[in-house]
């Protein structure tokens, strides 16, 4: 096969994943009020924005056979962003007809929408890993229809959208919950980082301590969730009805207390397991000048080891945050609020909207600190050490 013709089979894939969305599930729910059950209209019944989206995948198929071809490659990361752009937009349009009939009426995109914008992403996220496109570039394709999507949201386009309508009855609770989130994911990377990174160098300086320390945190990662909180919910009932002053302190046997105990020690492994390796892993004759020079333990530890190994030490606070702003979902469901909030309220209510009004941002919230925490990374670690050196 002629090297400029190379099949993209990942963008074929995606299409394929984006017709069975097209055929078999709905574009579009319809309901006449937030909990009523949803009617589905499928991508056929929508017109003209059936005509649009096929003719765009169908674009999308012809360049996934020039794989190698720049400008194919470019036109497919276009038409990939355009799918992403053009089904919420889609919706939203579609929905204007409705919302003058009964201002209770709900319009959200269904599962089939989706489906086709997760096939997009799949094909944005092949082109972007390509070669032929620079780093710069890559980035642009990857948050292209990100930057188009928000300017849309903040100038109002997608308020008829169930989902915005929900933000807008719950919007002062909304906020109140997000920052809420915010404060508990801080606090418990914070302590998990502190503690973390001490039994980390303690692990590595004292052998002897160091299988028992893995094993430890280790085991917390074994423990789901909602048990992990749930073991601390007595022994913090008792000491707080015991001792008033924690009680008044806000140690309680529900409530933040509790969260943050149990995400801080499902943030301890990663912290734990980073430091450790890149402090093991540093090469034993730089340490060897330190001494020669007169540094003490301290001295080493401080100006030689910690920044030889602070690029693995930043992995794990980068998985660490990733996950306690994950895990601060469950945080709800024992009284210390957070997004977590609408998400189980949607559940027991069989509310999609409040469940993707708390989905949503967490998935963001994740997203931008995975961005941010690579890009500090880069920016501390020191650049010899920064040079080559491959991401997770």
């Amino acid at each position: 096969m002629n090297s400029n013709n190379k099949k993209d089979y990942v963008t074929i894939l995606s299409f394929c994943l984006g017709i069975v969305a097209y055929i078999f599930f709905g574009y579009i729910t319809i309901r006449e009020n937030r909990l009523a059950t949803g009617k589905n209209l499928h991508f056929y019944n929508i017109y003209p924005w059936n005509i649009v989206i096929l003719s765009e995948w169908l674009i999308l198929l012809i360049l996934s056979f020039f794989k190698n071809n720049k400008i194919a490659r470019y036109f497919a990361a276009f038409i990939g962003n355009l799918i992403l752009i053009t089904v919420p937009v889609g919706v939203t349009l579609f929905s204007r007809d409705y919302q003058p009939l009964n201002s209770l009426i709900r319009v959200s995109i269904s599962g089939g929408g989706w489906l086709m914008m997760l096939s997009s992403y799949i094909t944005l996220f092949s082109v972007r890993k390509d070669t032929l496109l620079d780093k710069t570039k890559r980035v642009l394709i990857s948050n292209f229809f990100i930057i188009v999507l928000g300017v849309l949201l903040f100038s109002g386009f997608f308020n008829q959208l169930s989902v915005l309508k929900e933000f807008q009855v719950k919007k002062s609770k909304f906020l109140f919950e997000f920052f809420n989130h915010l404060n508990i994911a801080f606090y418990t990377v914070l302590i998990g980082s502190v503690l973390g990174i001490s039994l980390g160098v303690i692990a590595y300086k004292k052998n002897m301590f160091k299988r028992i320390i893995l094993s430890i945190v280790s085991f917390f990662q074994t423990i789901p969730g909602l048990a992990l909180f749930g073991l601390f919910i007595a022994p913090l009932a008792f000491l707080s009805h015991k001792y008033p002053f924690l009680r008044d302190m806000g140690i309680k046997g529900i409530g933040r207390a509790p969260a943050l105990i149990g995400l801080s020690l499902y943030a301890l492994l990663p912290m734990v397991r980073n430091t450790y390796e890149g402090l093991k892993n540093i090469d034993r004759s730089i340490l060897k000048v330190g001494l020669g020079m007169g540094m003490s333990n301290l001295q080493i530890l401080y100006k030689i080891e910690i920044p030889l190994s602070i690029s693995v030490i930043l992995s794990g606070l980068r998985i660490s945050t990733i996950q306690a702003i994950g895990n601060t979902t469950l945080a709800a469901l024992i009284g210390a609020g957070g997004l977590g909030t609408f998400v189980f309220q949607g559940i027991g209510q069989s509310a999609p909207d409040l469940i993707i009004l708390g989905a949503i941002p967490i998935i963001l919230l994740s997203l931008i600190a995975d961005f941010v925490l690579r890009i500090a990374k880069k920016l501390i670690t020191p650049k010899a050490l920064n040079k080559g050196y491959n991401e997770e």
